[in-house]
Parts: structure tokens; sequence; C-alpha cells
């Protein structure tokens, strides 16, 4: 044991701490989620923002009680009938661990056919994306929130510089997949 690990071990078995890092540590899961949350919905702030000038846009970040983490960037042409679904969008998953971001299409959508959209993606390949079945186009983010280390960036005294990041990465993405929806959905709509 190195002279920190027995300072820290006495200092965690002391009886006024012990308690109160076993209730850490029983609750870390629960605060864990909310720092990688109030991370996303500063990220959703950003993309707004730079997203202000840009009629029609939306941005979606699923509640924090919701099981599923998504955040997702789409205009209301992008779902059939105006519905809340969107059928293709720029969307981010797994916001609590490594996150998959790009062009998402979900499995049925209305308003186009899925298997040619997914075939055109696959044989046109665009350089630096990857080919994926719910992503014709993603990337993955380096950071993954379930480790402490990358955890610890997004701490709300650290953060601004991933909020920023994060926010370039899915608004950058925006710009590059608008004109592929617009020629391969939107025409056909």
């Amino acid at each position: 044991m190195t002279k920190y690990e027995q300072e820290f071990y006495k200092f965690a078995i002391a009886t006024e701490n012990f308690e109160a890092i076993c209730d850490i540590v029983d609750n870390f899961h629960e605060f864990r989620d909310r720092i990688i949350y109030d991370f996303w919905l500063h990220v959703k702030g950003r993309c707004e923002e730079h997203l202000k000038n840009s009629k029609g846009w939306k941005v979606y970040l699923a509640p924090f009680e919701e099981e599923v983490s998504e955040f997702t960037i789409y205009r209301a042409e992008y779902s059939a009938n105006n519905s809340e679904e969107v059928d293709i969008g720029i969307s981010a998953f797994n916001l609590y661990s490594q996150v998959t971001y790009g062009l998402y299409v979900t499995e049925k959508p209305a308003l186009f056919n899925r298997e040619k959209f997914m075939k055109n993606a696959k044989e046109n390949r665009i350089a630096g994306w990857r080919y994926g079945t719910g992503f014709p186009y993603f990337k993955l983010l380096p950071e993954n929130f379930s480790d402490i280390s990358d955890l610890k960036k997004i701490h709300p005294a650290n953060r601004a510089s991933f909020v920023q990041q994060y926010a370039r990465a899915l608004i950058d993405a925006v710009r590059e997949f608008e004109p592929i929806i617009k020629k391969h959905i939107l025409k056909k709509k």
C-alpha cells in the first residue's frame, strides 16, 4: 500500500467519515447520471444557440427519467405528418457512456424507403464516418462517461470546453448531412 492509500484508508474508516462514504458509494450512480445529464443540457443549449439563425431546426434531449438516452437535432419535415417521432435526424445515443452520433434513420420510416437509403449510404461512404445499421453514418465521441477520468472532464467546473466541443461536432454533422437529407428524402415528399 502506498502512503497515499494508507492515508486514504485511515480517512475512510474514521468514524466521522465512514457513513458519509458509504452513502456516497450507495448513491454514486444517481449523481453520476445527473452530472452527465446536466452536461447534455448544456450541449443542447449550445446547439440551440448555433442553430438560432437556421429556421426550423429543433433540438431534443430525452427527459432525465427516461430509460433511453437520446439527443436529436431535426426539422419538423423529417417526420410524417409533423409527429414527434422523426424518421431521420442527427442523433446521439448512449449519452451515459461512450456516445455514438451521426445521421440516424428510424427502423420504419414513413417518408422514405429505408433499405434503399441505407444501401445508398453503404455504397457512398463519407470519409471519417462509419456505416452501421441504425446510423448510415456515425462516429464515436472519445469520452466514455462510465469512466471516472472522463466523468471528471464534465464536472461543472470543467465542462465548458467539452460542451463547446460536443456541440460543434453535432452542428458540423447537421451541416454535413442536411444536403444528403434534402437530396434523398425531402425531395421525395
